[in-house]
């Protein structure tokens, strides 16, 4: 698949996407041995590089994959330089690093060298209207691994979730685990009740992303400071907003859960605070 405009990088070269290649043997492929970041890209300006990096360079640390790049700097030169390869504006770039090819065997291999693959897709803005109109979610218990805060690219768990949602015509799966809500297939959640926003507490169970970081930054400027805590089943089938935040995603209101609406079945004020936020910091509108 050749798309003008969208060549990819893969280990120090540039290829058009239907040339790259990886061996069968890479560790990646094997055993799901990697990690990977996404960064929404608004105008040609990688949004929040600097946070994502951070995250992805920290992640490596935790996996103990050695930084091929050299950290944060090495990394958002190369991010630009992608970017500007592109034909289109506003892209959704993902970057892949994985452990290497090596022989099968589950321990670190003596010496591999790891694997860097990085690619765009064009980023289709919602608008407006379409956002206030909300979206529908599903839940289901949480049946993933002890560490969810490592950007893992062994996402079996997202897919069969995200998979559970699309056969119910949602856009969204909330994971639930032991009755309290840990995050999204591929987000965080937000959920507002009288006025007061919440959001899951952060520790090894979730991701600590970043566009929710940007979301609370947006309500505490507006008089809506986030109270970090857990928050139960009911609390989420109880509150009056539901929100997800993810790069790809932005921010959704969730209006529906499991065919029941979230308050009134209507997006609330809280979500259109921080929709308005959001869109004023990315520099963008659909």
């Amino acid at each position: 698949m050749n798309i003008p405009g969208s060549d990819v990088y893969l280990n120090g070269e540039w290829l058009p996407r239907g040339e790259a290649r990886v061996s069968a043997f890479d560790r990646g492929f094997i055993f799901g041995d990697g990690i990977y970041e996404v960064i929404p890209v608004y105008n040609r300006k990688p949004f929040l590089m600097d946070r994502h990096l951070e995250r992805m360079v920290d992640n490596l640390a935790k996996v103990k994959i050695p930084d091929p790049h050299g950290g944060v700097e090495g990394w958002a030169k190369l991010v630009q330089a992608l970017v500007d390869r592109q034909a289109f504006e506003n892209q959704k770039l993902y970057i892949q690093i994985t452990r290497g090819a090596a022989p099968r065997l589950h321990s670190f291999p003596d010496k591999a060298e790891p694997t860097v693959f990085m690619f765009t897709d064009e980023m289709m803005i919602l608008s407006d209207e379409r956002a206030k109109e909300g979206f529908k979610g599903v839940t289901m218990p949480d049946f993933r691994w002890l560490r969810g805060d490592i950007k893992s690219i062994s996402l079996l768990a997202a897919v069969l979730g995200s998979e559970h949602a699309r056969q119910h015509d949602a856009t969204e799966l909330i994971f639930i685990r032991e009755g309290i809500v840990t995050e999204g297939a591929s987000s965080n959640v937000l959920i507002c009740k009288d006025g007061q926003l919440s959001s899951p507490v952060t520790d090894r169970r979730i991701l600590p992303g970043v566009t929710v970081s940007l979301a609370e930054e947006v309500a505490a400027k507006v008089g809506m400071p986030v109270e970090h805590r857990d928050i139960a089943e009911g609390e989420l089938r109880a509150a009056d907003e539901v929100m997800i935040t993810s790069s790809g995603k932005e921010i959704v209101a969730i209006v529906s859960l499991d065919g029941k609406p979230v308050g009134d079945g209507k997006s609330g004020p809280a979500f259109a605070k921080l929709w308005d936020g959001y869109r004023e910091a990315s520099g963008v509108r659909g």
